[in-house]
């Protein structure tokens, strides 16, 4: 939907320069889609960016998220559709 430059923008540790840290404080969005917006900033600002392969332990579980959480995600990635990254 965004022709970003990575596939998977919700795992993983996050490390920023200073261009990297202020692109991160230009988010608005305050939950978890947070990660795609800060791609998104990131590559229209023309950042680097830079993936290491992961993979989930053993017997870890990932729970479901609740409706209301699902909900306000969906509302957050409309918003990230209709406005342009800065």
């Amino acid at each position: 939907m965004f022709h970003l430059p990575v596939q998977d923008t919700q795992s993983g540790l996050k490390v920023f320069s200073l261009k990297g840290r202020d692109a991160l404080l230009d988010t608005r969005i305050n939950r978890y889609l947070f990660d795609l917006e800060l791609v998104r900033i990131a590559t229209a600002r023309k950042l680097k960016i830079g993936t290491l392969p992961l993979s989930l332990r053993q017997g870890i579980d990932i729970p479901g998220m609740p409706i209301k959480v699902l909900t306000n995600e969906f509302g957050n990635l409309i918003k990230l559709l209709l406005t342009k990254a800065k």
